[in-house]
């Protein structure tokens, strides 16, 4: 609706009147960003489907000369945005929902190096607690059900609870674990440690699996240990 039809002045409001015009600012205004001069990595793509928290990627506005802009994927639950192709993209009316505008840079990101395989043997000690009932206990006792005073019997029981402790093989990250504080995951011979109560909820989602980024969002979950032996 035009502002001076019926009805616009529910859309807008009368600020006053101006004269002549203003010249063109430039957008975005590169002068105010802050330039990573150490390379750009991959363009955004509206078919990639597998973006997490903390990607970073490129998105082009000028060819001649080159500019580009350096976005970053938002942490949970805006994560899941950064999915949803051409909806969420960069620069567009809802891309905030998705990306944070972080910079501009120039040049090619040199690729980051990939976790070698590793094929040696890789263990930890996985401990867990193993309840056992113990039946008969003396009323009255420590941990008995039954208090001083009442006749003993197979209904007076004491649950004793002990840790049973053995090895295990530190395997990759997996989606199908649900992982505890202390689990031990490894990407090549890099091993790392879930956190306690409550960081140790987190290990179980992919978006904060371990990588190779030593700052990645993985770090809110998990620690990094000493590496598996040669």
């Amino acid at each position: 609706i035009s502002p001076i039809e019926d009805g616009g002045d529910l859309g807008w409001t009368f600020a006053g009147s101006c004269d002549g015009s203003i010249g063109p600012t430039a957008s975005p205004s590169f002068d105010a960003l802050t330039v990573d001069a150490s390379g750009c990595p991959e363009e955004w793509s509206a078919s990639k489907t597998d973006y997490e928290a903390g990607d970073r990627v490129s998105y082009s506005v000028s060819d001649s000369p080159s500019r580009k802009l350096l976005y970053q994927c938002r942490e949970w639950p805006n994560a899941g945005y950064c999915n949803l192709g051409e909806g969420f993209e960069p620069t567009t009316l809802y891309g905030e929902q998705a990306w944070t505008l972080i910079g501009a840079c120039s040049g090619t990101l040199a690729p980051t190096g990939s976790p070698v395989q590793y094929d040696g043997m890789c263990q930890f000690i996985k401990c867990v607690v193993v309840e056992t009932v113990e039946t008969n206990c003396v009323p009255g006792s420590a941990g008995c059900s039954c208090l001083a005073g009442f006749p003993a019997g197979i209904n007076c029981r004491n649950i004793i609870r002990t840790d049973q402790c053995t090895p295990r093989d530190v395997d990759l990250w997996s989606n199908n674990v649900e992982y505890v504080e202390n689990d031990v995951v490894r990407l090549g011979a890099k091993q790392f440690r879930c956190r306690g109560w409550p960081e140790f909820l987190w290990c179980r989602s992919e978006a904060y699996r371990p990588t190779m980024d030593d700052n990645g969002i993985w770090t809110q979950a998990w620690t990094a240990i000493e590496d598996c032996p040669p």
